[in-house]
C-alpha cells in the first residue's frame, strides 16, 4: 500500500475515533465540553484518537509503516496530559 494512502487511513480512523466520543455516541467530556488546545480533557481526547487509530492499524497489519508516528504523537499528548 503507498505511503500516502497508508497517511490518509492513519487519519481517518483518527477521525473516526475523535466521532464515538459525539454526545449521541460514548459522550466523552473531551468532546462535548468547550476544551481548548492544550487543556486536560482536549489531551485526553488526542490520547483516545491516537491510540485507538494505532490499535487499529494493528488490525489492519499496517502498524509497521505508522507506528513511529503514531508513538511520537502519543509521547507528545501524554507530556501535555502531564503539564
Amino acid at each position: 500500500m503507498p505511503r500516502v494512502i497508508i497517511g490518509r487511513t492513519v487519519e481517518n480512523l483518527n477521525r473516526d475515533a475523535h466521532s464515538t466520543g459525539h454526545p449521541k455516541r460514548l459522550n466523552r467530556k473531551s468532546m462535548s465540553d468547550n476544551c481548548p488546545f492544550g487543556w486536560t480533557n482536549y489531551s485526553k481526547e488526542e490520547l483516545i484518537a491516537e491510540m485507538s487509530a494505532a490499535f487499529l492499524c494493528g488490525e489492519a497489519k499496517i502498524e509497521n509503516k505508522t507506528i513511529d508516528n503514531s508513538a511520537a504523537f502519543i509521547e507528545r499528548w501524554i507530556r501535555t496530559f502531564k503539564d
